[in-house]
């Protein structure tokens, strides 16, 4: 009798020869036919065999090829488009590993999101507690919905209907602030930016202010990844 692998369902040869003629092809390797051949490994992995090595000892052997790295702490990157160093507190992993505040992505669904529904609690305690207010709200989605809100307060706090960004924003943020801000009446101009250094251009922002104006939105870094 065939014996399956312990970690790998369905790894009979018996299983596999039955599956291959289910869906109608004669091996596995057909399965990969659109990969074009010159990008496929035809050789033998140059591992070697050796002998038997502990955990630390491989360990030890990893850890010195990967000093041969740069990592992002030793260079400066500026990619743009979001794809840079985020600093994150180290307290962070120790929160967010909190039995109680486990939670999937969502709040929508307070049955599955006790976790979220939790922590978004205490953070509204804290609030409460530093700044004396009597209400505080939480909490906001993703950056570019924030930035949409963002937008809106100002509009309701100031009775105007045009905001300026930068014409080399995100541009998705972008499209989400005009599909949330335009049923308002909210009108999204957009304010060109020096082609030297990247930045908004302030001549051409400084045009464009008027007493139409609720707000002003700029990035930093950029999108283009300006600081």
């Amino acid at each position: 009798m065939e014996e399956a692998h312990p970690r790998i369902p369905n790894s009979t040869n018996s299983l596999i020869k039955q599956m291959l003629k289910e869906i109608g092809v004669e091996s596995v390797v057909e399965l990969f036919k659109d990969i074009p051949e010159e990008v496929k490994f035809g050789g033998e992995m140059k591992v070697g065999k050796g002998k038997p090595r502990s955990e630390i000892e491989i360990r030890e052997e990893v850890e010195s090829l990967l000093r041969k790295n740069k990592g992002v702490g030793d260079i400066l990157i500026l990619l743009g488009a979001g794809c840079w160093p985020h600093y994150v507190p180290s307290v962070t992993k120790y929160i967010v590993r909190r039995g109680k505040l486990y939670t999937s992505y969502t709040p929508y669904q307070p049955e599955a999101s006790q976790g979220l529904c939790q922590a978004l609690f205490e953070y509204q305690g804290m609030i409460v507690a530093l700044t004396g207010m009597d209400v505080v709200n939480t909490s906001l989605y993703d950056g570019s919905t924030a930035l949409a809100e963002a937008i809106l307060m100002a509009v309701r706090v100031t009775k105007r209907k045009e905001i300026l960004v930068p014409c080399t924003m995100n541009p998705e943020y972008k499209e989400v602030i005009r599909t949330l801000t335009s049923p308002k009446g909210v009108k999204v101009r957009e304010v060109a930016y020096d082609k030297e250094r990247g930045f908004m251009d302030l001549e051409s922002l400084k045009a464009a202010l008027s007493n139409k104006v609720a707000a002003v939105y700029f990035e930093n870094p950029s999108y283009l990844g300006f600081i």
